[in-house]
């Protein structure tokens, strides 16, 4: 699964900020009770990414299905072609302007315009 190796990359690069931004040298990291401090932020922030990572993608499963079954019963799961009615296309066909300009713009009949 590749999401829980990008979270726990990112989970690490985020620390090691935290404790730069946090430490203003390394003997302070020395201290136990700073050590402390770090490895239980750092212990539940581990356990936010892998569990809080299950549980979102377990959510967007169940918000996929959902929303798949309302497209399917609603007619949105399957694709089919767009006809237009017998009588657009005769009304369009019908039309002197589509008849009488050819592709460069020009008219094959002017006399009906002037």
């Amino acid at each position: 699964m590749h999401c829980k190796q990008y979270g726990l990359a990112l989970l690490v690069i985020f620390f090691l900020v935290g404790v730069i931004k946090t430490c203003n040298s390394f003997s302070e990291v020395k201290k136990p009770e700073h050590a402390f401090k770090l490895f239980l932020r750092f212990a539940i922030a581990y356990t936010i990414v892998v569990y809080g990572l299950d549980l979102m993608l377990a959510i967007f499963e169940i918000v996929q299905g959902i929303i798949s079954t309302i497209m399917t019963s609603a007619g949105f799961g399957e694709s089919s072609n767009t006809v237009l009615p017998q009588e657009l296309i005769t009304t369009i066909e019908s039309c002197r302007i589509f008849r009488e300009h050819t592709f460069m713009g020009s008219y094959t009949n002017t006399e009906d315009y002037l």
